[in-house]
Protein backbone atom coordinates (compact mmCIF):
# COMPACT_ATOMS: atom_id res chain seq x y z
CA UNK A 1 0.00 0.00 0.00
CA UNK A 2 1.56 3.54 -0.77
CA UNK A 3 0.69 6.18 1.75
CA UNK A 4 -2.73 7.29 0.03
CA UNK A 5 -3.93 4.04 0.29
CA UNK A 6 -2.95 3.89 4.19
CA UNK A 7 -4.83 7.36 4.65
CA UNK A 8 -7.83 6.04 2.48
CA UNK A 9 -8.36 3.17 4.38
CA UNK A 10 -7.82 4.48 8.07
CA UNK A 11 -10.29 7.06 7.67
CA UNK A 12 -12.93 4.10 5.96
CA UNK A 13 -15.45 4.11 7.96
CA UNK A 14 -18.03 6.36 10.65
CA UNK A 15 -17.94 6.08 14.48
CA UNK A 16 -19.96 3.24 13.85
CA UNK A 17 -17.52 0.85 11.77
CA UNK A 18 -15.46 -0.64 15.18
CA UNK A 19 -13.25 -2.17 13.22
CA UNK A 20 -11.82 0.83 11.30
CA UNK A 21 -12.66 3.16 14.85
CA UNK A 22 -10.26 0.74 16.45
CA UNK A 23 -7.77 0.42 13.61
CA UNK A 24 -7.05 4.48 13.60
CA UNK A 25 -7.22 4.09 17.52
CA UNK A 26 -4.17 1.74 17.24
CA UNK A 27 -2.78 3.72 14.56
CA UNK A 28 -3.13 6.75 16.29
CA UNK A 29 -1.30 5.37 19.77
CA UNK A 30 1.62 5.13 17.90
CA UNK A 31 2.06 8.59 17.12
CA UNK A 32 3.45 11.12 19.39
CA UNK A 33 3.30 14.87 19.13
CA UNK A 34 4.40 15.98 22.86
CA UNK A 35 5.40 19.44 23.57
CA UNK A 36 5.32 20.27 19.38
CA UNK A 37 3.98 23.54 18.93
CA UNK A 38 -0.06 23.20 16.74
CA UNK A 39 1.30 23.93 13.26
CA UNK A 40 4.33 22.15 13.42
CA UNK A 41 2.38 18.99 14.85
CA UNK A 42 0.31 19.02 12.00
CA UNK A 43 2.84 19.34 9.21
CA UNK A 44 4.51 15.91 11.03
CA UNK A 45 1.30 14.39 11.38
CA UNK A 46 0.42 14.82 7.35
CA UNK A 47 3.89 14.07 6.30
CA UNK A 48 5.73 12.19 8.69
CA UNK A 49 2.90 9.83 9.99
CA UNK A 50 3.30 6.82 7.26
CA UNK A 51 0.21 8.17 5.26
CA UNK A 52 -0.62 11.23 3.08
CA UNK A 53 -4.20 12.96 3.09
CA UNK A 54 -4.06 14.29 0.01
CA UNK A 55 -6.92 13.20 -2.47
CA UNK A 56 -8.94 11.92 0.38
CA UNK A 57 -12.56 12.42 0.21
CA UNK A 58 -14.05 15.22 2.37
CA UNK A 59 -15.36 13.20 4.97
CA UNK A 60 -12.30 10.58 5.28
CA UNK A 61 -10.35 13.94 5.04
CA UNK A 62 -12.81 14.89 8.32
CA UNK A 63 -11.73 11.74 9.79
CA UNK A 64 -8.12 12.20 9.84
CA UNK A 65 -7.96 16.06 11.09
CA UNK A 66 -10.36 14.11 14.01
CA UNK A 67 -7.30 12.08 14.39
CA UNK A 68 -4.93 14.56 14.62
CA UNK A 69 -6.76 16.48 17.25
CA UNK A 70 -7.25 13.52 19.53
CA UNK A 71 -3.50 12.73 19.02
CA UNK A 72 -2.63 16.31 19.94
CA UNK A 73 -4.73 17.13 22.79
CA UNK A 74 -3.83 13.87 24.26
CA UNK A 75 -0.13 14.88 24.13
CA UNK A 76 -0.31 18.05 25.17
CA UNK A 77 -2.86 17.81 27.55
CA UNK A 78 -2.22 21.14 28.79
CA UNK A 79 -2.34 23.27 25.20
CA UNK A 80 -4.58 25.96 25.56
CA UNK A 81 -6.84 24.20 22.77
CA UNK A 82 -10.00 23.38 25.18
CA UNK A 83 -11.34 20.49 23.31
CA UNK A 84 -11.18 18.29 20.05
CA UNK A 85 -13.72 20.19 18.12
CA UNK A 86 -11.35 23.23 18.51
CA UNK A 87 -8.29 21.69 17.69
CA UNK A 88 -9.96 19.68 14.76
CA UNK A 89 -11.35 23.50 13.32
CA UNK A 90 -7.74 24.56 13.66
CA UNK A 91 -6.29 22.01 11.76
CA UNK A 92 -8.52 21.81 8.63
CA UNK A 93 -8.40 25.85 8.80
CA UNK A 94 -4.20 25.35 8.13
CA UNK A 95 -5.25 22.76 5.67
CA UNK A 96 -7.13 24.99 3.94
CA UNK A 97 -4.69 27.87 3.91
CA UNK A 98 -1.56 25.67 3.06
CA UNK A 99 -4.14 24.60 0.14
CA UNK A 100 -5.03 27.86 -1.05
CA UNK A 101 -1.24 29.44 -0.41
CA UNK A 102 0.95 26.21 -2.01
CA UNK A 103 -1.58 24.50 -4.79
CA UNK A 104 -0.81 26.26 -7.98
CA UNK A 105 -4.19 25.51 -9.12
CA UNK A 106 -5.60 28.08 -6.53
CA UNK A 107 -3.88 31.22 -8.00
CA UNK A 108 -5.24 33.68 -6.76
CA UNK A 109 -4.62 36.09 -9.32
CA UNK A 110 -6.14 33.74 -11.87
CA UNK A 111 -9.68 34.07 -9.82
CA UNK A 112 -8.84 31.16 -7.13
CA UNK A 113 -9.07 31.68 -3.44
CA UNK A 114 -7.10 34.16 -1.77
CA UNK A 115 -5.61 33.51 1.95
CA UNK A 116 -7.49 35.34 4.00
CA UNK A 117 -6.03 38.42 5.79
CA UNK A 118 -5.18 38.30 9.98
CA UNK A 119 -8.34 39.29 10.98
CA UNK A 120 -10.41 37.69 8.49
CA UNK A 121 -9.14 34.65 9.99
CA UNK A 122 -9.52 35.44 13.66
CA UNK A 123 -13.23 35.92 12.15
CA UNK A 124 -13.04 32.70 10.74
CA UNK A 125 -12.04 30.89 13.81
CA UNK A 126 -14.15 33.07 16.47
CA UNK A 127 -15.94 30.29 18.41
CA UNK A 128 -14.07 27.18 17.31
CA UNK A 129 -12.58 26.46 20.64
CA UNK A 130 -15.04 26.31 23.77
CA UNK A 131 -15.73 30.11 23.20
CA UNK A 132 -12.47 31.20 22.80
CA UNK A 133 -10.23 32.54 19.84
CA UNK A 134 -6.71 32.78 18.21
CA UNK A 135 -5.92 36.39 17.96
CA UNK A 136 -2.27 36.78 17.64
CA UNK A 137 -1.38 33.79 18.05
CA UNK A 138 -2.73 33.56 21.82
CA UNK A 139 -6.14 32.15 22.54
CA UNK A 140 -8.39 34.60 24.36
CA UNK A 141 -11.89 35.21 25.15
CA UNK A 142 -14.34 35.97 22.55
Amino acid sequence: MNKVQIADYLATGDEKDVYHSELRAEYMAKIDLTQVDFAKAFRIFVSQSGFHVGGLESQRLNRMSLCFAEVYLRDNPDCEIHDAYGADALAQSLLFIHTIKFNKANDSGRGGPRLPSKQDYVAMMRGQNMKKTTKNGKLVED
